[in-house]
């Protein structure tokens, strides 16, 4: 009888075992999709840019369209970083949850021209 009580009890503290790491990981592969998508579309956001021609200004903020969810937040790393004119921008994503502080996602900086006005 001892035999089968202290194995009933080897046998619940594996399982438990593997149900509590089973619940880690599921939460660490919904955390890493959600870097992922936040990584997509911000890739996306930077090429409309280039594309359009125009980088927003720093400071500028909105959220994407596609995950209303998610807010990008451009801003101003360093100036002067090289011979030419240039700064290094900051685009942040934050995933903006009612319940819980806002959580960064996903951060890319960038080397943009800055366009000096001739007098």
């Amino acid at each position: 009888m001892i035999e089968v009580v202290s194995g009933l009890l080897i046998l619940a503290t594996l399982l438990v075992s593997i149900l509590m790491a089973f619940n880690v990981h599921s939460r660490q592969i919904k955390s890493a999709a959600e870097r992922l998508a936040a990584i997509e579309l911000t890739d996306q956001l930077i090429a409309s840019w280039y594309q359009a021609g125009e980088l927003p200004e720093p400071g500028a903020e909105e959220f994407f369209i596609a995950q209303p969810n998610l807010k990008w937040r451009v801003s101003s790393v360093a100036t002067d970083v090289s011979p030419i004119p240039a700064q290094v921008l900051r685009i942040e994503v934050f995933e903006i949850d009612s319940l819980r502080e806002p959580e960064r996602l996903a951060t890319v900086e960038i080397l943009a021209s800055i366009v000096k006005e001739q007098k």
